[in-house]
């Protein structure tokens, strides 16, 4: 009989594993790919102007990609809602088992360190960065019959505020990871 403990390990170790795949998504989402500005999806709402066709582009791409992500993250939630650990098993697969389980973590591990340290500075720069772009659009009175050029300084302090909300989900998801692969160390 293995130890229930072990059991809830490797149940912990594919939880993390999941919720890893789900982080990763996430960034993806806000990160969009790097043919364009990942602002573009969130002028495209906000903006008075009309886009550039490259800029029609990318929105489009970037929409596709999130409802794709959007998908995605909702299944692999929905894999972790109905994680179960089975209870009888051969001394084969169990041994199995906790190897992969070893080899998951250490393989996982040094990504999951940098990316979230990666997150944490790129967090920190986003904060500072809305500091002062609140600031600026505190201060912005386009004058009557001024040319407004976009972004303005409230458009662009929006745009970092949800810049900084993405990277408190995905510091949010990193912790979770990491929580979980702490939980497994003693194990495995």
């Amino acid at each position: 009989m293995p130890d229930p403990e072990v059991l809830e390990a490797l149940r912990d170790a594919a939880e993390a594993d999941l919720r890893y795949q789900i982080t990763l998504l996430y960034i993806k989402q806000f990160e969009s790919d790097e043919s364009y500005d990942a602002a573009a999806h969130w002028y495209s709402e906000n903006w008075q102007g009309k886009p550039t066709s490259n800029q029609r582009w990318a929105i489009s791409r970037n929409k596709s990609l999130i409802s794709q992500t959007d998908w995605k993250i909702r299944l692999l939630e929905r894999d972790i809602k109905n994680l179960k650990i089975k209870t009888k098993w051969t001394k084969p697969e169990y041994d199995r088992a906790v190897s992969a389980a070893k080899s998951l973590r250490s393989r996982n591990d040094w990504k999951i360190s940098s990316g979230y340290n990666d997150n944490r500075r790129y967090l920190n720069t986003a904060n500072s960065k809305l500091g002062w772009a609140k600031s600026d659009a505190r201060r912005y009175k386009p004058k009557e019959g001024e040319l407004i050029v976009e972004p303005t300084p409230p458009q662009i302090a929006l745009f970092l505020e949800r810049e900084v909300e993405y990277r408190k989900v995905i510091d949010e998801q990193f912790e979770m990871v990491r929580d979980l692969y702490k939980q497994t160390k003693g194990y495995f």
